[in-house]
């Protein structure tokens, strides 16, 4: 769907994790309000990656989809990774079990998730398939604008030194 044709779709929150990494599973991370940007930060091995390969297997995410480990410090039962993901459907927060290797729930497909590897994708990969979400076409439409204006204004400069340079032929000192 275009912007505005589907029902909007944002986090809330992503926790109750089981089998992913050494992240308690008794932690949530909330999100801020939509719309908005939620920067999340922490010490190395605090938990972040682990989320982060929650959220873009379970959403909309560029690149190779991330392999979710479970603590390999502690045996476990082979069981998949499992998540609660809350999210805001038009205003309203609605929980979402999500189970790793089991198709997640349609309308996190409305929710794209960027990082590091996910940049680095949009960086490398290109092409008719390539797919960018809404809003983010801005940089390289900004970018070819910057060009097209940097051209204009040279040829209005090489116009300039041009008419400088027959001007100043015709001088003579006397």
């Amino acid at each position: 769907s275009g912007p505005g044709e589907a029902e909007s779709v944002s986090l809330a929150s992503v926790g109750l994790l089981v089998h992913v990494n050494r992240i308690p599973s008794d932690q949530v991370m909330p999100f801020g309000e939509s719309p908005g940007l939620t920067v999340v930060y922490g010490n190395n091995g605090s938990g972040k990656s682990g989320y982060a390969r929650v959220l873009k297997k379970a959403c909309r995410a560029r690149g190779v989809p991330p392999v979710i480990r479970a603590n390999v410090l502690v045996a476990t039962s082979g069981a998949p990774a499992t998540a609660s993901i809350v999210v805001r459907v038009d205003g309203k927060e609605t929980p979402l079990n999500w189970t790793d290797g089991v198709p997640s729930d349609p309308r996190l497909a409305n929710v794209f998730v960027f990082d590091g590897s996910s940049a680095a994708h949009y960086l490398s990969e290109d092409g008719s398939t390539s797919f960018t979400p809404y809003g983010l076409d801005v940089l390289p439409m900004l970018s070819k604008t910057c060009d097209a204006i940097g051209a204009r204004i040279q040829k209005d400069v090489d116009t300039i030194d041009a008419t400088i340079a027959a001007v100043a032929a015709g001088w003579t000192f006397d």
